[in-house]
């Protein structure tokens, strides 16, 4: 989960932020990004996650990550899930 986070706070644009949610899941918000770019950028951390491998157990372990993205409009979203008052 360190190289995941790792991963995505190298990707992340200054207004972006990132919570780790729990079960290896992540939720990244990109406020006032168009959508088609949006879409874009998504695919390219999505790739770049997916380089992302370990060895466990004396075996090569390699990533695999998908993507959701829902769209937002109001900042109780944002404040729910990063406490900004």
């Amino acid at each position: 989960m360190k190289q995941v986070a790792d991963q995505l706070s190298n990707s992340l644009l200054p207004s972006s932020q990132s919570t780790y949610l729990g079960e290896g899941e992540f939720l990244t918000l990109f406020p006032d990004m168009p959508q088609d770019t949006l879409i874009d950028y998504a695919h390219a951390v999505r790739s770049n996650t997916d380089r992302i491998s370990f060895k466990w157990n004396n075996a090569m372990i390699k990533l695999k990550s998908s993507v959701a993205l829902q769209e937002y409009k109001t900042p109780s979203c944002f404040d729910k899930f990063f406490n900004v008052q």
